[in-house]
């Protein structure tokens, strides 16, 4: 997935570079906010610039953006996907998530919010 088809991320500031590579890793097209020169910028900032360049914005902030996106009239974006119940240092699950979302999104998430859920912990045996 490269060269401009499928789904293009924007990862909000508090995901790890280590999520970036990963998913570059696999093809997928992603850019941080640290790389975009954009951290600390506020939400609105934040969804915008994704917007701009056509990217899903991946964030874990679920609260701050939810309401931002139902605020009156919602903003316009390229995709919202909501990390939900995820601890920041699970990289390998988030890789896996985010790589999924891409192959189910082939075209992008223009318009669209999507939450990527954690799977239940398994209890110890």
């Amino acid at each position: 997935m490269t060269g401009g088809e499928g789904l293009k991320l924007y990862l909000d500031e508090q995901l790890s570079e280590r999520i970036a590579e990963g998913l570059r890793a696999a093809g997928i097209d992603v850019v941080t906010t640290r790389e975009a020169r954009h951290a600390g910028r506020r939400d609105p900032e934040q969804l915008a610039y994704a917007t701009a360049e056509g990217r899903a914005l991946v964030t874990m902030n679920v609260r701050d953006f939810r309401a931002l996106l139902q605020a009156s009239p919602p903003p316009v974006h390229a995709g919202v996907l909501f990390l939900e119940g995820w601890r920041g240092n699970e990289f390998e699950g988030i890789i896996a998530a985010l790589r999924a979302k891409a192959e189910q999104y082939p075209k992008g998430l223009a318009g669209h919010v999507s939450f990527v859920r954690r799977p239940p912990r398994r209890p110890p045996v």
